[in-house]
């Protein structure tokens, strides 16, 4: 009985390296076949160099590049007849691995095409059996089923020129339906090229195919296909998507706040691993050549990118100074990024192991000198070496096969989680500072208060000071005119009042002597005495205008000294109605042929209050209606009360005051009326006043239409009293 081989080995993926099987269970493995092929079987009768198929030894899963079979004949060249089962290839090199790369390269070497074969010995019960062939190259192929054509994949050629390479292999792997005949003995030829390997920018791309054959449904080995696509796709997705936020977000923040340039560095060194994962993504769905040697030079690329970002990010971290070491890695590394299409990978991962080295050095060193934070770069870092260690020594297993991604994540977030405690740390450190020098501001000499003028919060109190100090200079000014108004008043009052009594009482007199002589000389001679008649009659007259005349007068300083109160200084109740009569007297000469004044009294109560003092807040008010009707108007004077306060409403018909105006109407030396015309402060006292009465005046106004002051009175204000 012949020996059968019917080893099988894990193939190792693209861009990857495996390590190799441990030889214990290597050995157990060939002594348990062993037991099997000297077991009585049909196909003990087959090739003595064929592979054993049966149904146990057919993959259920196409999830990873696996090469199914060893034992391949290779020979370099070309030739027709190389596909037929008849021919003899027992002197043919034999192969371990159909994946040609330096370690595994022909001893015959490769002129860019040669021819495969791989006899095989099928169980019986897969005889006619619908089974799925899973195939992944990098090159073109055709390949043969027992001398007939099965697939070709590309275009083989005899040259560069004439070959169309099909790049598939990981996600563009070939899934394809695959049926043996009814005997035991099968030959699988592949008549295989790539010239592209030639090329002296693509020397590091493997070469070769790998092969394997799947039990079940091809539709569900299709479907499991595009399932794994699509979670790669949201792998790319989620991964990309996260480190590009997290470059936005710190190149934003650069951008408002430019001084912390580690934001800069570190949106540097995320956006160049977010490059890196889109292209190493990418590359399983690479179908073109030219295409392959881009992505190449630039994962090459950004790979340099992200040591130098991350050394530079770390030394902004730790080191006041730019240290030397970096200027050494920024050099050699931007050399590299200009002559990355002529650089092996060797020297690239070289320079990122360097790389990686430095930046671990510095996150232990600034963990030992205790740096604050550094330990929290630390967790990510370890986080990302765990990962990367998971990726590579343990791939086989899929949960581990992306954890260098989450490795990646977790060193980003480690990242942005320090650079935002060093971002809240500085802010509280301002706060604290703040605090500090708010502290020693207040016990500031006068020199510091001097510097200190220049700020916008010393304007602002300087300025609240001043206005402050013009309205009491204003009621000063006022209250003085007043006051010497009153004395005048009283002084002319007084001087007038004497001499009109007189007068009245004269004319009095006068006037009943009269009347006294015209009874005495009512006799007939004297009633025809026309010019006797004229003459008393003229006298008559005479005394009755001495006697108006009189009355005017006794009237105008009446309302002069109701005005003025200065018999009634103090706080007292007193009659609104009687301060608005007593105004509006004094203002007659200002009110005739123009005003006309319209009162609207109610039923109010007595108030306590300063009369003088309301009776001058009555007048500013009423001067300013009647200067601002222009030819002629109406004034309109309303009193009404409620259970806490009278309203005393002076409406005009003038030409109103502009919106952007009444809110300063109240403020000191603000005039409308241009300069030298008036003075600012009417309205200001009017204000002033009634404040001091615990008051308050609104106004409405509409240009062109007129202005409505309404004063708040309360009617009790014994605070008022007390003060």
């Amino acid at each position: 009985m012949q020996q059968l081989k019917s080893e099988t080995v894990k193939m190792k993926p693209f861009f990857n390296y495996r390590l190799p099987i441990c030889p214990k269970i290597k050995r157990l493995l060939e002594f348990m076949l062993m037991v099997l092929v000297f077991q009585p079987s049909p196909l003990a009768l087959a090739q003595p160099d064929a592979i054993l198929l049966t149904p146990d030894r057919l993959q259920t899963k196409f999830d990873d590049p696996t090469e199914f079979f060893r034992n391949w004949k290779y020979h370099p060249g070309d030739g027709v007849e190389w596909s037929k089962p008849a021919f003899d290839d027992s002197n043919w090199e034999t192969l371990e691995s159909t994946l040609l790369e330096s370690r595994t390269m022909p001893q015959s070497g490769w002129t860019g095409i040669g021819w495969f074969r791989l006899h095989l010995a099928v169980d019986s019960s897969l005889w006619s059996v619908p089974l799925v062939l899973g195939y992944r190259q990098f090159g073109a192929a055709e390949i043969y089923l027992d001398g007939k054509p099965l697939y070709r994949f590309g275009t083989v050629g005899t040259s560069k020129r004439t070959e169309t390479t099909d790049l598939a292999f990981d996600m563009k792997a070939k899934i394809e339906p695959i049926s043996f005949g009814n005997q035991t003995e099968h030959l699988i030829a592949v008549r295989y090229s790539n010239f592209t390997r030639s090329s002296r920018w693509l020397t590091d791309f493997p070469m070769g195919f790998a092969m394997t054959v799947l039990g079940g449904d091809i539709t569900d080995h299709l479907a499991d296909a595009a399932e794994r696509n699509r979670k790669r796709t949201g792998y790319q997705f989620f991964f990309c998507g996260t480190l590009l936020a997290f470059t936005l977000l710190h190149l934003l923040m650069f951008s408002f706040y430019p001084q912390v340039r580690e934001n800069l560095y570190y949106a540097a060194f995320t956006g160049s691993f977010a490059m890196m994962m889109f292209i190493d993504f990418d590359f399983e769905f690479i179908t073109a050549d030219g295409k392959l040697l881009v992505f190449e030079t630039l994962f090459k690329i950004t790979i340099i990118l992200i040591g130098v970002s991350g050394c530079r990010f770390l030394y902004a971290l730790f080191y006041p100074k730019l240290p030397k070491p970096f200027w050494v890695i920024f050099t050699v590394g931007f050399a590299m990024g200009l002559l990355s299409l002529y650089i092996s990978w060797d020297y690239i991962f070289l320079f990122v192991l360097i790389s990686l080295a430095e930046m671990l050095r510095v996150i232990v060193l600034s963990i030992a000198r205790k740096k604050h934070g550094a330990w929290i770069i630390g967790i990510g870092g370890l986080i990302f070496i765990v990962g990367s260690v998971c990726s590579i020594f343990i791939e086989s297993v899929p949960a581990y096969k992306y954890a260098y991604l989450s490795g990646v994540l977790g060193l980003m977030i480690s990242m942005s989680v320090y650079l935002a405690r060093r971002f809240a740390q500085t802010n509280k450190s301002l706060e604290n500072q703040l605090t500090q020098v708010k502290a020693l501001s207040s016990d500031l000499s006068d020199a510091n208060a001097q510097l200190e003028e220049y700020s916008r919060t010393l304007e602002q109190k300087v300025e609240q000071r001043t206005r402050e100090v013009q309205e009491k200079q204003a009621q000063l000014v006022q209250s003085a005119k007043m006051a010497s108004l009153g004395n005048l008043v009283a002084g002319v009052a007084h001087e007038i009042n004497n001499p009109i009594g007189v007068v009245n009482s004269a004319a009095d007199i006068l006037n009943r002597g009269v009347d006294k002589v015209i009874s005495e000389l009512e006799i007939a001679e004297f009633l025809d005495n026309r010019r006797l008649n004229r003459t008393l009659k003229v006298l008559q007259d005479s005394i009755r205008l001495i006697s108006t005349a009189g009355e005017r007068i006794s009237t105008t300083v009446r309302s002069l000294r109701n005005f003025a109160r200065l018999d009634e200084a103090e706080f007292q109740t007193a009659d609104i109605h009687e301060g608005l009569d007593s105004t509006l007297a004094l203002l007659a000469h200002e009110l005739k042929h123009k005003v006309k004044v319209i009162k609207t009294y109610g039923e109010i109560p007595h108030i306590e209050c300063y009369p003088h003092q309301l009776n001058q807040a009555f007048m500013q008010v009423l001067v300013n209606a009647i200067e601002a009707i222009e030819s002629e108007g109406t004034i309109t004077i309303k009193t009404f009360a409620d259970n806490e306060k009278v309203y005393v409403q002076i409406a005009d018909t003038g030409r109103g005051i502009p919106h952007e105006h009444l809110h300063r109407i109240f403020d000191p030396g603000f005039t409308t009326k241009g300069v030298g015309v008036g003075t600012g402060l009417g309205l200001s006292i009017s204000y002033n006043i009634v404040e001091k009465h615990n008051g308050q005046i609104d106004v409405e106004s509409q240009p062109e239409a007129g202005t409505v002051f309404t004063l708040h009175l309360p009617i009790r204000a014994p605070i008022l009293a007390h003060s």
